[in-house]
């Protein structure tokens, strides 16, 4: 009977310590792997958080740097008259306009427009600045600077026509510019029309042609020669 009691001993003492065992080894095996925690690597200039969703910008969203407007230069065109020299400046591109002062003995003057052909420029008069006008650059007594067709044209309405009759019987000469005036009976030929300007009447029929009228003509003015070289008077027709 002892016997038995130390194998019933000896039973128990084995299923305590296999019982044991069996539990170590459940609690080193793990039931389910542990989901591994992400690494955060951080972005150098990001500033977002990992969070954050990132929004599309389009091209219109950002401002565009700012571009500077080149600035053009103004071409200038001078014009200079000959050294003892004079150049009129007119209301009008041609000699039919009245005359509104002088370019001269080396002046010089800013265009700012022209007429067509460039022939003529727009300026200022030197001596009355606040007056402008126009200039013929075709000739020796001016010398012209800077890109003339770069001027805007300008356009002037006709000038007033101005007239120089001759009422005697007599031929009269016109100077300057050497115009004969045929006597009253002449209808045709009897009035001419003259630029602007300063003339003088010469009796052709008289003895020693002598001067009759020292004539001022004006844009929209009629002058008559009513007085031959012989002191005669006449009424036009």
């Amino acid at each position: 009977m002892k016997s038995s009691y130390s194998k019933n001993i000896l039973s128990g003492i084995c299923v305590l310590v296999l019982t044991a065992v069996a539990c170590n080894l459940t609690a080193a095996v793990p039931t389910s792997a542990p989901t591994p925690t992400p690494a955060i690597i951080p972005v150098t200039g990001a500033t977002a958080s990992p969070t954050e969703t990132a929004t599309e910008v389009s091209a219109t969203d950002t401002p565009l740097p700012a571009t500077a407007t080149p600035t053009a230069t103004p071409n200038v065109v001078t014009v200079t008259a000959a050294t003892n020299g004079s150049l009129g400046i007119l209301r009008g591109p041609s000699k039919y306009y009245d005359t509104l002062g002088y370019l001269q003995n080396g002046q010089t003057s800013t265009a700012s427009a022209r007429n067509s052909d460039g022939s003529w420029l727009y300026m200022y008069v030197p001596n009355y600045p606040t007056v402008f006008g126009w200039a013929y650059v075709g000739s020796q007594y001016s010398t012209t600077q800077g890109d003339v067709n770069s001027l805007p044209i300008k356009l002037i309405g006709p000038a007033v026509p101005a007239f120089i009759q001759n009422c005697t019987f007599h031929p009269m000469l016109i100077q300057p510019g050497g115009t004969l005036l045929q006597p009253q009976t002449d209808l045709t030929n009897r009035i001419k029309q003259f630029p602007p300007g300063s003339y003088t009447s010469y009796d052709q029929s008289a003895q020693g042609k002598p001067q009759v009228l020292t004539i001022t003509l004006k844009e929209g003015v009629s002058v008559d020669i009513q007085k031959d070289g012989l002191g005669n008077t006449y009424k036009c027709p």
